[in-house]
């Protein structure tokens, strides 16, 4: 079981999903509005960070050990657990030669009453829609290396997400969870067999000692830019959520492309400015992985049962 602790502050300038844990029945008053939007125009949020800082984040790998690989991310008050488990299966007819990935989403009303009603199910099918979209792009996953053989076997990666609390910006928290767990997979070795019947049979090797990694070379950070009033801040708590009327998600991979963007809210982001927050949530997104990568690192290289000290801006 590994933890590592940090956080990450980009500076003055500006620059995740908003009002996914929200439900209806949750108010600001337009005095409660009217002085976060204030505060945020001014580079001052009501807890006291700048537009571009994030809140501490806590990542701990390995605590599920049942499971491929796990992570528990928390962001702030948001807690999360992510589980993956590795099966053999068909590959989907229209991408025979790509293994699959699946994402299951979790948000039970009795971490929120935000969560209560159809709203746990919505939060549910949404963020696993746009994890799944992420994640099955041949571009952030190695789907062909997935493939075991074409049009016949490959690993079906199932990446369970339970929300245990919600204090804002759950789809960044839920794909940095994601990608912690999937760095901390590992995929047993195959070897295939041919018999005299001219069919091929599959031999899994149970030894872990010759497991493989799974390929995070493009696997992304997700990075959402929330607007409220003019500006734009990352990293939102619930109540600046509330007052969120636009949200930019742009999917950020360690090399530094754009894998994917989404926008989303009822509020309107001006064409102009595209440009430029694409370019932020580029750099946050790049800084956070290579904190996120340099502490798993240094953690997988650690010896077992040996307590290291938590790293980061928040240590």
């Amino acid at each position: 079981q590994r933890r590592v602790t940090w956080g990450y502050i980009h500076g003055s300038r500006e620059s995740c999903v908003g009002v996914w844990s929200i439900n209806m029945s949750m108010q600001t008053s337009q005095a409660e509005r009217r002085f976060l939007e204030d505060g945020i125009a001014q580079g001052l949020r009501n807890d006291g960070r700048g537009r571009l800082d994030c809140r501490p984040i806590t990542v701990e790998t390995g605590v599920i050990p049942q499971a491929n690989g796990s992570a528990r991310v928390k962001i702030g008050e948001t807690d999360l657990l992510v589980g993956v488990k590795l099966e053999l299966g068909q590959p989907e007819i229209n991408r025979p030669e790509y293994g699959v990935v699946k994402i299951a989403v979790d948000c039970s009303p009795s971490v929120s009453p935000e969560f209560g009603g159809r709203g746990a199910d919505e939060l549910n099918t949404e963020l696993a829609r746009v994890l799944e979209r992420v994640l099955s792009n041949p571009a952030a996953v190695d789907l062909k290396g997935l493939c075991v053989i074409p049009g016949k076997s490959c690993w079906i990666v199932y990446v369970d997400i339970l929300i245990l609390d919600s204090g804002g910006n759950l789809l960044d928290a839920a794909a940095l969870g994601s990608r912690a767990a999937l760095y901390n997979t590992t995929i047993p070795k195959i070897t295939i067999i041919d018999t005299e019947s001219g069919d091929k049979e599959i031999e899994l090797d149970d030894d872990p000692d010759s497991a493989l990694r799974f390929n995070m070379e493009n696997i992304p950070l997700c990075v959402t830019l929330s607007k409220i009033g003019a500006r734009h801040i990352f990293d939102p708590t619930v109540e600046e959520e509330l007052c969120t009327s636009a949200r930019l998600t742009v999917a950020v991979s360690r090399k530094g492309k754009i894998l994917g963007v989404q926008k989303s809210g009822d509020g309107a982001i001006d064409v102009s400015a595209l440009p430029e927050l694409l370019q932020s949530a580029r750099k946050i997104g790049l800084h956070m992985l290579q904190v996120l990568e340099a502490t798993l690192e240094n953690e997988q290289r650690a010896p077992p049962g040996l307590k290291r000290p938590k790293l980061g801006f928040f240590a």
